[in-house]
């Protein structure tokens, strides 16, 4: 990661923080015009601020580029289980169970899915 990405990055995240997502999002995407090394977690940051601005279809593609690059990436397979969750129709509740039964083979102490496995039951 070159120093110009991580100052985007931190930045990005300031902003993220401060619920200002349009800015966020802004600055994640131009951290990736940066990214010399593997980019999952700055593209999960993006889908984050793309749920945020409610912009769901681009937050499904956001989520699903760090799972090409890593088919067990967790917080990836969080996010989209979470966004299927969310839609609150029976088959997207059934794969966003799917998803996190998965994610929970992978990172049983993940804190995200012990949280939304507590809420399923």
């Amino acid at each position: 990661i070159c120093l110009h990405e991580e100052d985007k990055i931190d930045e990005a995240e300031q902003q993220f923080k401060f619920k200002d997502y349009r800015q966020a999002l802004n600055l994640f995407k131009r951290a990736l015009k940066y990214t010399t090394e593997n980019s999952t977690n700055t593209r999960v940051d993006l889908a984050n601020a793309f749920a945020k601005l409610n912009k769901l279809e681009k937050t499904e593609l956001a989520f699903n580029r760090p799972i090409e690059i890593d088919s067990k990436y967790v917080g990836a397979l969080v996010g989209l289980a979470i966004l299927e969750l969310n839609m609150k129709i029976l088959e997207s509740i059934r794969n966003g169970v799917m998803k996190l039964s998965r994610v929970y083979q992978y990172d049983s102490q993940n804190p995200m899915v012990l949280n939304y496995s507590h809420d399923i039951v």
